[in-house]
């Protein structure tokens, strides 16, 4: 194991095999009374000093997130680096238990990308700090994320709009936006590596360079980290960038280029924070929240996300500041004090 610390935030790498480690970041001050919560990735990087800067990125992303929506958490991430082909997948599920025991209560997870909650399950059989509504099977929380995602797109359009929509990225947050906004009457448009995923959801395919160029009205970004490079963001032609994915931008200069050339965006942390409200709802009372169905969750998500949206595009249009400007004051603002013990 290693362990570094970077300001508020440790990071340390666990070996779990000779081809995988797992790497775990979280605030300093997480502990059983203001536990760390994020999800699991499984990426094969070039390197563990990728994982690792990847994984710090992801828990500060985490951070703004818990701290917008006051959840009750801080900022945590977990980040598996190598073969996705893993011949024996408890090892995973025994790698991400071993973890949560050494933090004592201290760090919560779930599914994120390439694991599962079937994963989570397995997980769970072994230590109990799991968060990924495996006490409700009737809820999928990626399916309320993506609803969420489609809520804060909607504070971006003009009443009565019938915007030309583009979706980068339809999995199950993806491919939630796009239902939902081909529900709508929207021209729905996207771009995903599996075209026939695109294909199922009934939307147009559209080549990537296209998405980003091509001059939809909103593009929603339900990817990878990273995906806006300073090369995209000089082309991109967009009124409106919306992330779903943590961290969309590939340098903080790519995001400067994109909003000097007039193109808005949404933060990620204000609009893909579906899955964390479920897991403070998850975690506050448990018992409760085995009664609810997808429809009444999704509701409150996207009208919880849909009021903070508005609020933050209010006050940026009255101080003509960008929307981020705003979202940043509004989570470095609730921030929670550490109460000594």
């Amino acid at each position: 194991m290693s362990t570094q610390e970077y300001g508020e935030y440790t990071v340390s790498t666990y070996r779990f095999t000779d081809q995988h480690t797992l790497t775990v970041a979280h605030e300093t001050r997480a502990s059983r009374e203001l536990p760390g919560n994020g999800g699991t990735r499984w990426l094969q990087y070039g390197s563990t000093e990728q994982a690792e800067a990847e994984v710090l990125v992801l828990a500060q992303c985490m951070t703004r997130k818990h701290a917008m929506y006051d959840t009750g958490f801080v900022g945590t991430k977990l980040v598996i680096d190598g073969p996705l082909d893993l011949a024996d997948r408890s090892l995973v599920h025994e790698a991400i238990a071993d973890v949560l025991r050494r933090h004592d209560g201290a760090l919560y997870t779930g599914c994120d990308l390439n694991t599962t909650s079937a994963d989570m399950r397995e997980v769970a059989a072994r230590h109990n700090c799991v968060l990924d509504s495996l006490g409700n099977p009737a809820v999928d929380t990626s399916t309320s994320t993506g609803s969420g995602v489609f809520a804060a797109m909607m504070t971006t359009l003009e009443p009565g709009a019938r915007p030309r929509v583009a979706v980068h990225g339809l999995g199950k947050v993806g491919g939630q936006v796009a239902r939902l906004a081909r529900n709508a009457g929207f021209e729905v448009s996207g771009f995903d590596v599996r075209r026939e995923a695109v294909e199922a959801l009934g939307v147009q395919y559209v080549h990537e360079e296209q998405l980003f160029t091509a001059g939809f009205d909103v593009i929603v970004l339900c990817s990878l980290s990273g995906v806006v490079t300073e090369e995209i963001a000089h082309r991109v032609q967009a009124d409106w960038i919306v992330a779903s994915a943590n961290s969309p931008f590939r340098t903080p200069e790519a995001q400067r280029v994109v909003e000097d050339r007039g193109v808005h965006y949404l933060p990620d942390y204000l609009a893909n924070s579906g899955a964390v409200l479920c897991d403070a709802l998850e975690w506050r009372d448990p018992d409760f929240y085995a009664g609810l169905d997808q429809a009444t969750i999704d509701r409150y998500v996207m009208r919880t996300i849909q009021s903070r949206a508005l609020d933050v595009l209010a006050e940026a249009g009255l101080r003509g500041v960008t929307s981020e400007t705003v979202a940043s004051r509004v989570w470095s603002e609730n921030i929670r004090p550490v109460v000594p013990a």
